[in-house]
């Protein structure tokens, strides 16, 4: 499963923004995160549901994607 959110924002910016979520999610949901510049590797169970993801940030769009 692929998502594309465009974004208008630095890529630098973008990385922040994302990172902060991501913290929040380890906080609050106990979602492992792990980053390497601007791909982070999510993974973790939310209500039930096992997830393992990539999260890419590119010069104009944020890249999810994971197994369907």
């Amino acid at each position: 499963m692929r998502f594309t959110k465009p974004h208008q924002l630095s890529t630098d910016e973008v990385c922040k923004r994302m990172q902060a979520l991501c913290d929040y999610w380890r906080a609050k949901y106990g979602v492992e995160v792990l980053w390497n510049n601007t791909t982070g590797k999510v993974s973790g169970k939310v209500m039930g549901f096992a997830f393992d993801a990539t999260v890419s940030v590119e010069d104009s769009c944020v890249v999810s994607e994971g197994p369907d």
